[in-house]
């Protein structure tokens, strides 16, 4: 399977082995953690220099928050407290009303990224999560 930038001409930025699975099966407690995600968008780790993590970034819609997991699908950050509404604040107390689309934001200095834009649909907002202040 191969996962594409989103552009005109597109261009393979990872071509996912045999080995690799096809659907990613995220859970947690052997609950399924993701409600109605809405889309996807991955973070090459050091900005495809290899150093790093590659991410997805996922917007979990119907739990009003965004996951960040491994490929494999092991989460590493969960932002958002899975409450709907509006409100600022650390990974653990922000809250969102049925996110949708994200993109990733790398910094202008160091490689890797920077934050996520989040399109925050319930709330007609444009959201941005800070991965370095948390």
């Amino acid at each position: 399977m191969n996962i594409y930038k989103d552009n005109l001409n597109p261009t393979p930025l990872a071509t996912l082995a045999e080995s690799r699975p096809t659907t990613y099966n995220i859970r947690e407690d052997n609950k399924s953690l993701l409600r109605y995600p809405g889309k996807v968008a991955l973070y090459e780790g050091e900005e495809g220099g290899g150093e790093g993590e590659d991410l997805l970034v996922i917007s979990d819609s119907g739990n009003n928050r965004v996951v960040i997991c491994s490929l494999e699908g092991e989460v590493r950050q969960v932002v958002g407290d899975g409450q709907q509404g509006i409100k600022d604040g650390g990974f653990d107390e922000c809250r969102f009303n049925r996110p949708q689309g994200v993109t990733t934001v790398p910094s202008s200095g160091v490689g890797g990224c920077k934050g996520i834009i989040v399109c925050d649909t319930g709330n007609h907002a444009i959201r941005f999560i800070d991965l370095i202040q948390r």
